[in-house]
């Protein structure tokens, strides 16, 4: 034997071991593929399904399909389906799991499968396969429950999650959610009731009747906004909108409409029954019920949106204070972190106390509205009972300009420029103010 013939052997050794664990590996694993598949239902996945059939244990026959956005219901409404619902509904009964098959003995009435409990027609287009799984009784004793696809002799014991899942109905099916809009995105909206109607807009990040400068109120209008666009259909009371008096729906009685940059939404709300409201989203042609809360923005009482403050500046970025009267002005300016007065010997101003007014200043509200969208004359000559305060910022430009004023009547009035509203205010403000104003004075130049 030359040392050829070992290599050579080992050679041959090696080929045929790998040609064997190539070859019993290949086999093994189909063996396990076709025990896999054996043990499985239904010998595909949910993304080979392309529509099902639907009735439920209650005789309610549901038609759905997949579409480029997820499912849609087509029968007996045409709505949009409720993406995760649907495609857990399908996946756990798609491929399956068989616990046991056996043929059946006797009739199939024994295991509630004649008639079935519910049928699920599944229509797979890539295999060109039409499967329709009838769903029977509960297994004794386990929590499973009996299946037959089709003709098949054969009757399977899966779990008994299938039989749970098939008590679906149309709405538990259907998209719930009233709208696809993010609060965020509203820039404005409107509400009419009858010939009545008022908009609100938001002007960098404030919100404001629009034609005019009164604020409402963020803390009571944000969260109304998100409440709304995150509404959850609680039930779809019709499928189209050709009896909307008989939920107490009429046009312009009660409308809401929110305005985004692209696009506009209108939902008119109706009667109430309990806890819920009747309402149309215009154009979805269906009426649903909400939440009863949704419908409080008609309840809305002026006092209640609006924001009564005086002015809107922000107290940082005042650098410089004008304050005149009938026979007097004078001018405290910032310079860096100090407040000086304006007079030929400057003398510095504590900043707490400046603070202090234009906290107190921005914090003043409205006791009542007397006029609204009106030309105010900021210019007008100054009366013996009327100080006005004008705020600049690092620039010099204008930030607000505020009217206090005691009425020969003894009310009191206040005006500014960033509302453009005038209003009676709560008695002793011009007093307490002038006050205030007058402890500066002191620490300045002694004004009388």
């Amino acid at each position: 034997m030359t040392w050829k013939t070992p290599v050579i052997l080992t050679c041959i050794l090696v080929v045929i071991v790998g040609y064997f664990f190539i070859v019993d590996q290949a086999g093994h694993d189909k063996s396990e593929l076709e025990k896999r598949i054996a043990r499985t239902v239904l010998p595909y996945t949910i993304e080979e399904v392309d529509s099902v059939h639907f009735t439920n244990p209650v005789g309610e026959n549901i038609n759905f399909l997949r579409d480029e956005s997820g499912w849609l219901i087509v029968y007996p409404t045409v709505a949009r389906g409720a993406l995760s619902t649907i495609e857990y509904f399908i996946t756990q009964m798609i491929p399956g799991i068989k616990k046991n098959e056996f043929v059946p003995g006797g009739n199939l009435a024994d295991y509630g499968l004649f008639p079935p409990y519910a049928i699920v027609v599944f229509f797979n287009g890539t295999s060109g396969r039409i499967d329709t799984m009838l769903i029977g009784d509960s297994t004794p004793l386990t929590s499973q429950c009996y299946v037959r696809i089709g003709g098949d002799d054969r009757i399977f014991v899966t779990r008994d999650l299938t039989r749970n899942l098939v008590k679906k109905t149309l709405y538990h099916l259907r998209e719930k959610s009233f709208m696809d809009l993010s609060p965020d995105s509203i820039s404005a909206f409107s509400v009419r009731t009858g010939e009545s109607s008022v908009t609100f807009e938001n002007r960098l990040g404030a919100w404001l009747i629009r034609g005019t400068r009164i604020g409402a109120d963020k803390n009571l209008i944000q969260p109304y906004l998100t409440g709304i666009t995150e509404a959850i259909i609680q039930e779809f009371a019709a499928e189209n909108t050709g009896a909307l008096s008989e939920f107490g729906i009429c046009d312009s009685c009660r409308d809401l409409t929110l305005f985004t940059d692209s696009d506009s939404i209108t939902i008119s709300f109706g009667g109430t029954t309990g806890d819920l409201v009747y309402a149309v989203r215009r154009g979805t042609g269906k009426v649903v019920r909400l939440e009863k809360k949704l419908d409080r923005i008609f309840d809305w009482l002026d006092e209640d949106v609006l924001v009564m403050n005086i002015s809107y500046f922000i107290p940082d970025q005042v650098h410089s204070l004008t304050w005149e009267t009938a026979d007097r002005s004078q001018t405290i300016s910032r310079e860096v972190d100090l407040w000086k007065t304006g007079s030929s010997m400057p003398v510095i101003i504590t900043t707490k106390n400046v603070h202090y007014l234009l906290t107190l200043l921005r914090g003043l509200v409205f006791d009542s509205i007397v006029t609204v969208g009106e030309k105010i004359d900021f210019d007008a000559p100054i009366g013996d009972s009327t100080t006005k305060i004008s705020l600049r910022d690092i620039n010099g430009q204008t930030i607000d300009v505020i009217l206090i004023s005691r009425e020969i009547d003894g009310s009191e009035k206040a005006a500014s420029i960033t509302t453009g509203t005038s209003g009676t205010i709560k008695t002793n403000t011009f007093d307490e103010i002038r006050r205030v104003y007058a402890r500066f004075i002191r620490e300045g130049d002694s004004l009388k």
